[in-house]
């Protein structure tokens, strides 16, 4: 028995990540930065940040840059508005994911676990119909801890009539993703077409790695 007809079988739950990897938002979210720095600091983002952000709440991205909790609540409450304001103009659905999760719907429980809070997540899933393909939501705000820590993918199992982490799956796009899968004791799925560097992901040594959503639904098909 190979490599994937082991994990094809054992898997039974599949979680996923959001930004970068079922949602498109890398142009509404580096939009967002751009204004929320211009008027706040005057000056352009500091786009090298980029990479270093992915991933992870908003709150804790800002204390990259100040100290201060009072302006990290100004940094917030700016990155809010904006987004708000772009979130259905530049928000996209990344080519592939509704037929996907069609397909995945009928064969499994799914669930996001996103860093966004979780009546953001909710908005992008509204925006292009995608909340009746899952069971449970942990958006930033549900659960104590953040990616990498594995909590709030435990706790979305939880949710799940207690589904076992080794016959469920994460996929998502960044290392934090990957890392909080193993930590959680999951199966790992790399999203290689979201923004995160390919090479960054892949040394995280995922279970498996999908090069397009179409291979996530052909795999557990085949």
């Amino acid at each position: 028995m190979n490599a994937d007809t082991i994990i094809r079988d054992s898997c039974q739950t599949i979680l996923f990540d959001l930004d970068g990897t079922l949602l498109d938002t890398t142009h509404l979210i580096l939009t967002t930065f751009e204004k929320v720095w211009q008027e706040h600091f005057g000056i352009s983002f500091p786009y090298t940040q980029w990479n270093a952000a992915l991933g992870r709440p908003l709150r804790v991205q800002f204390s990259d840059t100040t100290t201060d909790a009072d302006e990290i609540q100004i940094l917030y409450n700016l990155y809010q508005k904006y987004n708000t304001q772009l979130h259905d103009s530049l928000c996209k659905l990344f080519q592939g994911v509704m037929p996907m999760l069609e397909v995945l719907h009928t064969m499994m429980p799914l669930g996001i676990v996103s860093s966004k809070t979780s009546s953001v997540v909710h908005d992008g899933l509204r925006l292009f119909h995608l909340e009746q393909y899952f069971d449970v939501i942990i958006g930033a705000d549900d659960f104590p801890e953040h990616k990498p820590n594995p909590g709030p993918l435990l706790e979305a199992l939880r949710r799940m009539n207690h589904a076992s982490p080794d016959t469920a799956m994460y996929i998502g796009d960044s290392p934090a993703d990957i890392q909080a899968g193993q930590r959680a004791g999951m199966l790992t799925g790399a999203a290689l077409w979201g923004p995160n560097e390919r090479s960054a992901l892949l040394a995280e040594r995922p279970a498996i790695s999908f090069e397009t959503p179409h291979m996530i639904d052909s795999f557990f098909t085949s």
